[in-house]
């Protein structure tokens, strides 16, 4: 009955104050369905700022290839292509038009992927929001080998599901983590 769901995995630590700042953010952002904070290693490194999906259908952060900036970087709500389940608040109306969380999918990996790509085709965004914070002790509930047959699994069938948009939206796919990059270096050097 409620206007927002929040989505966390059980092996999730949230901050202090968490759900009222996603939910402020979500009421002052009417094109926005989604939105996540940042979510941190149990040792406190930086584990996930958002994700930007690639063509090759691979959603990576930001900073992929580098070293995690410093949480610092990360200053202002800004646009991502995709948050984690691990750690988000949906509106109920969006998440109920792409049909919940691809069932198909379990148990996980790639349903954070395919509701942000649903999002996207209602005409709505995904946002991230870096004053809301939590702990995710990633992977704490599964072996390292299923984890990877899983996570090899889904990624075939959402490239299956969304091939066609991963293929025709150059734009959307590779240009954007670019100018998200861009973005980020220039808030890490003020």
């Amino acid at each position: 009955r409620g206007e927002l769901l929040a989505l966390l995995h059980d092996d999730t630590a949230v901050a202090p104050g968490w759900l009222e700042r996603l939910v402020a953010t979500l009421d002052g952002r009417p094109e926005a369905a989604a939105v996540g904070g940042l979510v941190f290693e149990p040792d406190g490194s930086l584990q996930n700022a958002g994700s930007i999906l690639w063509r090759d259908g691979w959603a990576r952060s930001p900073w992929w290839g580098q070293s995690p900036p410093a949480p610092e970087a990360f200053s202002a709500v800004d646009f991502v292509h995709t948050v984690g389940t691990s750690f988000s608040l949906v509106r109920v109306e969006a998440f109920d038009r792409a049909g919940g969380l691809d069932e198909g999918l379990h148990p996980g990996y790639f349903v954070d992927i395919t509701l942000g790509m649903c999002i996207r085709d209602q005409g709505q965004v995904v946002l991230l929001d870096p004053g809301a914070r939590a702990i995710h002790h990633r992977g704490a509930s599964s072996s390292v080998a299923y984890r990877h047959f899983v996570v090899a699994r889904n990624h075939l069938r959402f490239c299956a599901r969304w091939r066609t948009t991963l293929e025709s939206e150059h734009e959307r796919f590779v240009d954007t983590p670019r100018r998200y990059r861009a973005a980020h270096a220039r808030a890490r050097r003020q």
